[in-house]
């Protein structure tokens, strides 16, 4: 064999060790990349596996959250308690400043804004729940939570308000058509009420409630308390030991014949609609025989005449 051609196989020789090394090398990287690629899978399953046990009990509190607030919500009574003595302290309920006597709301017209005032309270909590805890592993709860938050500010709200607003104008409705509940606050002698109207023609109640004054004797019927609706306008004290006798002539310029009544009467105009405060007198006899006069209007500005 000639020098060249052992030059040549060495040649040869040293290109097939490289290309065998260079194999190994290549299928031992690959083997070391496919095993470090089963390693991180295998290290990510064993996080989400962590991670679903750890929030296991996070969704079980939400799911019994969920089913809580459901319970309340239909039991009807909690809510509106929460409503009524809770929610009625925020501006969700924000009171009308028309209404100056809180005895004057009535249960039935502020049922349903007390019970979605509470309810909207409910809800918010219950989102406020499902949101600000980590929402990892937790997303039909979390979508659920938007949900709850979503609806509650866009439907909730807006029709607790608007209910609270209906509610408060039959309130400021029933303290001028309304009676002022005087027997139920003070001895009460005798009353009388009279279906009138406002300037503006709406119709209004006026009433004079005779009692006692502070201090006299409890059966003494010598004071005239005169209410215009629930609003006191002004009283009459008799004094010198002199009663009312709990019987009352009213006249008016609209009428041909003055009206005499007894107590707990109901006055009304006979023609053409509601009485005119200002045309209206009040004749009070009293045991001495004397008569307090006033017009509705004058003794609420307590402009009184004792003849």
């Amino acid at each position: 064999m000639t020098g060249p051609q052992r030059r040549d196989n060495a040649e040869l020789a040293r290109v097939v060790l490289m290309e065998a090394v260079l194999g190994t090398a290549v299928a031992a990287g690959v083997d070391a990349r496919a095993a470090r690629v089963a390693e991180e899978r295998a290290t990510e399953e064993r996080r989400q596996q962590q991670g679903r046990g750890a929030t296991r009990g996070r969704r079980e509190a939400d799911h019994g959250a969920i089913g809580l607030t459901v319970f309340v919500c239909i039991t009807i009574l909690g809510p509106y308690l929460l409503g009524h003595f809770v929610i009625r302290r925020t501006l969700l309920l924000q009171p009308d400043s028309r209404v100056y006597e809180e005895q004057a709301r009535g249960i039935t017209d502020h049922w349903w804004a007390d019970y979605f005032g509470g309810v909207t309270a409910i809800l918010a909590l219950l989102a406020l729940f499902l949101l600000v805890r980590p929402w990892a592993f937790r997303r039909t709860e979390v979508g659920t939570g938007w949900a709850v938050a979503i609806f509650t500010l866009v439907v909730l709200v807006p029709l607790t308000i608007a209910q609270w607003h209906d509610a408060e104008e039959k309130t400021v409705t029933s303290l001028r058509e309304g009676s002022f509940p005087h027997a139920d606050r003070y001895l009460n002698c005798a009353s009388y009420t009279f279906l009138a109207k406002d300037e503006s023609g709406r119709p209004e109640t006026w009433q004079v409630h005779l009692g006692s004054t502070k201090g006299t004797h409890p059966r003494n019927c010598n004071r005239a308390d005169i209410y215009r609706g629930w609003r006191f306008t002004s009283a009459y004290d008799l004094g010198n030991g002199d009663e009312f006798t709990e019987e009352i002539e009213a006249t008016s310029t609209d009428w041909n014949n003055a009206v005499t009544a007894p107590s707990s009467t109901v006055i009304s105009q006979r023609k053409n609609g509601r009485i005119d405060p200002a045309n209206l007198t009040v004749h009070l006899t009293t045991e001495a025989d004397r008569r307090l006069v006033f017009t509705l209007t004058g003794g609420a500005n307590g402009q009184f005449e004792l003849r």
